[in-house]
C-alpha cells in the first residue's frame, strides 16, 4: 500500500507498517501536502516518498524510513515548521527542491551513502549554519545551498560537479575549502557572499577542468581583486 491522509485528523502521525496484512511502501503523491501536524513517524517499511508528499506540512519533526530509497521532489518544501531531519543512508539523492524554504531547518544529518545532492535541495534554508557532507557526494545541484545560512562550505574530494549557484548569497558563508577531485565549478558557485573578503578564505584544488561564469562574483574577494588590478593596471580575469 501507498498511504495519504485521508481523514486523518491526529497531528502525531505514526504511519503503520503493515495494513489489512500487507506492507505499507509508500508515501503518496501530495499524500500529506499542506498537512497540520506537528510529528510524522515513518516505519522501515516506507521505501518511497511521493512529489510534493509533506510540501507545506506544518510537522516540526520528522522520522524517516532506514530502507528509504526514493523521495519525489519538493517532498518536504516549504515546512515551515521543520527543525531536524537525519537522511538515512539508504538514500542515494536528496532530489530537486526537496527541503527548500524550510526556514526553521538547523540540523541536517547526511550519511555515507548519499551520492547526489540536487539542485535546490537546501535553497532558502536560513537557519541551517553547518552540514557535513558525506565523503560519497559526487555531485551537488545548482542552488543547491544558495541563500542559506551556512558559514563554511566543505567540499570533499569525490565530488566531481559543484552546480552553478550552488552556495550563491550565502550572507554568512566566511570558509569554503574544496578537496582536490572536483572538474566542474558552476557559474557563480559563491555569488554575492559577501563575507568572503581575503582569498586565504578560499581553497580552491589543482585539477579543475571547466568553470563556468565567474563563481566569485559579486563577492569582496573578487571585488578588491579588481580594484587592485585596476590601480595597478594589470591583466585580471
Amino acid at each position: 500500500y501507498e498511504v495519504s491522509a485521508g481523514q486523518a485528523t491526529d497531528t502525531v502521525l505514526k504511519i503503520p507498517a503493515v495494513y489489512h496484512g500487507r506492507d505499507v511502501s509508500a508515501v503518496a503523491t501530495a499524500g500529506f501536502r499542506m498537512y497540520e501536524c506537528t510529528e510524522v513517524i515513518l516505519p522501515d517499511s516506507i521505501t518511497t516518498i511521493g512529489t510534493n508528499a509533506f510540501e507545506y506540512c506544518s510537522l516540526s519533526k520528522i522520522t524517516l524510513s532506514n530502507n528509504l530509497t526514493e523521495m519525489g521532489q519538493t517532498a518536504f518544501a516549504d515546512c515551515e515548521n521543520l527543525v531536524s531531519v537525519d537522511i538515512p543512508a539508504s538514500l542515494k539523492e536528496i532530489p530537486f527542491y526537496a527541503f527548500c524554504d524550510c526556514s526553521a531547518l538547523s540540523n541536517v544529518t547526511l550519511h555515507e551513502g548519499l551520492e547526489v545532492i540536487g539542485a535546490n535541495a537546501f535553497w532558502v534554508c536560513r537557519s541551517l549554519s553547518s552540514v557535513s557532507i558525506p565523503t560519497t557526494v559526487t555531485e551537488i545541484g545548482g542552488s543547491a545551498f544558495a541563500s542559506s545560512g551556512l558559514t563554511s562550505a566543505v567540499i570533499p574530494g569525490n565530488v566531481v560537479t559543484l552546480g552553478a549557484s550552488a552556495f550563491a548569497f550565502c550572507e554568512n558563508l566566511t570558509y569554503v575549502k574544496i578537496a582536490p577531485g572536483l572538474k566542474y565549478l558552476g557559474g557563480g558557485a559563491f555569488y554575492g557572499c559577501k563575507l568572503l573578503t581575503e582569498m586565504q578564505q578560499i581553497e580552491l584544488p589543482d585539477g579543475i577542468l571547466e568553470i563556468g561564469g565567474n563563481p566569485l562574483a559579486e563577492t569582496p574577494v573578487y571585488t578588491n581583486a579588481a580594484d587592485d588590478a585596476a590601480k595597478n593596471k594589470t591583466f585580471f580575469t
